[in-house]
């Protein structure tokens, strides 16, 4: 449902079968190159909760990812209840929304609920102790980009949250994800008890090629025309970054 017409991933075995992280409690640290199949364990992860009854917290470091990542779960909702033999609400928190009818000071659903929000408006709903017990209620958290931890002004908010986190009587299990981190050893001692996955190959390995747009040439249509092509091959992937918001 998540991944349709995939293989496993390198990183994905590592962790199903070698770190048997589908029945372990343990925290979860993957660090590899972008497209190593990273965000399906994490889903995982966050459906394990779910599917206990609990909320579970996907954290993605810009409002636009965290829409993104709305629309692709919102409409699988009901397969993976199906999946689950659960029920599940999927629900986006940022500076551009809330969640619906919905106050920080409930108790835990009576379904499983996936909430998607920045660090900075969930480390906003941590700080009033009258969010307990919804905070307790949170059973695994997703830390997407978590190379974010060492960033001059983003940094001690993410550091924070996860400590704040880390520090309550019942933890939520964490799950770390980033294409970008170097060292994890003071990681591991901090997210104790904790797995690591670490790949530093990109499968499948990037091209580079510059390609020149006569003036007057839409670049889009140019883009278009590269993407398709690319993926006349099954197994390519294409990633198109864009220097906009």
């Amino acid at each position: 449902i998540l991944a349709p017409m995939t293989y496993p991933r390198d990183v994905q075995v590592a962790a199903l079968r070698d770190k048997k992280f589908l029945g372990s409690r343990r925290n979860l640290v993957v660090s590899a190159p972008t497209n190593a199949g990273k965000s399906l364990v994490g889903f995982l992860g966050l459906l394990g909760a779910v599917k206990r009854g609990r909320r579970a917290v996907l954290l993605e470091p810009m409002r636009a990812i965290a829409q993104e990542k709305y629309e692709q779960l919102r409409p699988l909702s009901d397969q993976l209840a199906a999946a689950l033999d659960c029920s599940i609400a999927v629900k986006i928190t940022t500076g551009d929304y809330r969640l619906d009818g919905e106050q920080f000071s409930d108790p835990p659903p009576d379904a499983g609920e996936l909430v998607i929000a920045t660090p900075e408006r969930f480390e906003a709903i941590l700080r009033s102790p009258q969010n307990l017990a919804w905070i307790n209620s949170i059973g695994a958290v997703c830390v997407d980009e978590a190379h974010m931890v060492s960033a001059l002004h983003r940094g001690p908010v993410v550091e924070h949250l996860i400590t704040t986190l880390l520090t309550l009587p019942a933890p939520p299990r964490m799950i770390l994800l980033s294409a970008t981190l170097g060292s994890i050893d003071r990681g591991l001692e901090w997210l104790a008890p904790c797995d690591a996955i670490q790949q530093s190959e990109r499968t499948p390995q990037l091209k580079k090629r510059i390609v020149a747009v006569d003036e007057g040439e839409p670049p889009d249509v140019v883009i278009k025309e590269l993407v398709d092509a690319a993926v006349i091959v099954p197994e390519n992937s294409v990633l198109i970054f864009v220097y906009k918001t």
